[in-house]
């Protein structure tokens, strides 16, 4: 592919796709400070998505140290990509973060943990079946439990669906997210709605 270089604002205004297609064009032109350039301004629009997988293995309260972190080094080892996709660069992006997790706890002598539903913030509470019940009630601990019970029925890439609809992402958001790239926000839909169902059958047939 022939590298164009483009303004600042015409490179805001690219897909996630255009952005990767972009940058890996300038990457073969040998413009570096070009690939780099566009693939931080991707990195940019997941900020959220780093803090997502954060947050499924660690402390609130190192959470916030440690997703600093986590973008510090993507950032400064984005030269370092050599995929071609949205799906190649979000799993990257993915395995940086890990590795500043478990560094993080291997300094720190801590053991990373699954963060409870009930700690989540309060703006990701209304996600699911409207009889789910508040987490301070004396069922929350057993609707959390079959929450993740349901959940480890599922795959990899479905876990990942449902855990960034349970954020807030829409489908949309999450497809365009997924590290499966044939993703479509219908899909999306279809994975959450079912597990939705499931929890209500295991719900109803628990009481």
């Amino acid at each position: 592919m022939n590298f164009k270089p483009i303004s600042e604002h015409e490179l805001a205004r690219l897909k996630d796709d255009e952005l990767i297609s972009h940058a890996v064009a300038a990457r073969d032109a040998r413009k570096q400070d070009a690939f780099e350039e566009t693939l931080k301004l991707f990195v940019g629009r997941r900020f959220g998505l780093v803090e997502y997988w954060v947050s499924r293995k660690s402390n609130a309260n190192d959470r916030d140290e440690i997703v600093s972190r986590a973008f510090v080094s993507i950032i400064k080892g984005i030269g370092k990509f050599r995929g071609r996709s949205t799906g190649q660069m979000v799993e990257w992006m993915r395995t940086v973060t890990g590795r500043r997790i478990a560094d993080f706890y291997r300094d720190k002598e801590k053991t990373p943990r699954m963060v409870p539903l009930g700690e989540q913030p309060k703006e990701d509470e209304d996600w699911g079946p409207t009889n789910l019940g508040n987490p301070d009630d004396t069922g929350g601990v057993e609707v959390e439990m079959l929450i993740e019970q349901t959940l480890e029925t599922r795959n990899e890439v479905q876990q990942e669906v449902i855990r960034l609809r349970m954020k807030g992402y829409s489908s949309k958001e999450v497809a365009e997210m997924s590290s499966d790239q044939k993703m479509s926000f219908t899909n999306v839909d279809k994975i959450f709605s079912r597990f939705r169902q499931d929890i209500e059958k295991a719900m109803q047939d628990d009481a």
